[in-house]
């Protein structure tokens, strides 16, 4: 059976009285590329959040490759997973935040791996392989030494990529 890379059915959410996301359907299909272009203060890093369930929704339904974000499904029924059922899931979603949220103290290196060392237990020298592979992908391999202070904004987001890919998300496009 065939699912949209990510699908959302009638999602709400609500801050206090303040409807942020009401009644989105939206889905983006396995290798589609997809920009969202709206006005600041929309809701589009709050549907972002949505979909791997850092922010949750009120009311919809939404789906990363046919499966609920941060429910399980029993009959017509959601029931939330733990927090670490989340946190797994989460590891297949990739997510560049708005401002990167890099570690200062870490270098682009550090940022990348840490991650991949520390949720996913890889052994520190394959992540790191990895790591610099990513990092020329991004046209920053003569930057991993470096810490976000001295990187420009752009440089920056660069290394957030990179980072988010390392993760190994599903569908990864590289």
């Amino acid at each position: 059976m065939s699912f949209h890379m990510v699908e959302a059915r009638d999602v709400e959410k609500r801050i206090r009285q303040l409807d942020i996301l009401k009644g989105i359907d939206f889905h983006v299909d396995r290798g589609e590329v997809v920009s969202l272009i709206e006005p600041s203060g929309s809701g589009k890093s709050t549907f972002l959040r949505c979909i791997n369930h850092l922010t949750k929704i009120n009311g919809g339904y939404l789906a990363v490759d046919g499966e609920a974000v941060g429910y399980r499904c029993e009959g017509n029924k959601l029931y939330e997973l733990s927090d670490s059922e989340i946190a797994i899931d989460r590891a297949s979603i990739g997510m560049v935040f708005q401002r990167f949220n890099l570690f200062g103290h870490m270098t682009a290196l550090q940022n990348i791996i840490e991650g991949p060392v520390h949720v996913k237990h890889e052994p520190v020298a394959d992540a790191k392989e990895r790591a610099r592979q990513l990092l020329d992908w991004v046209g920053l391999a003569h930057k991993e030494d470096s810490y976000p202070s001295e990187l420009s904004s752009g440089q920056q987001q660069r290394v957030a990529i990179a980072r988010a890919l390392a993760m190994q998300p599903a569908d990864a496009v590289r």
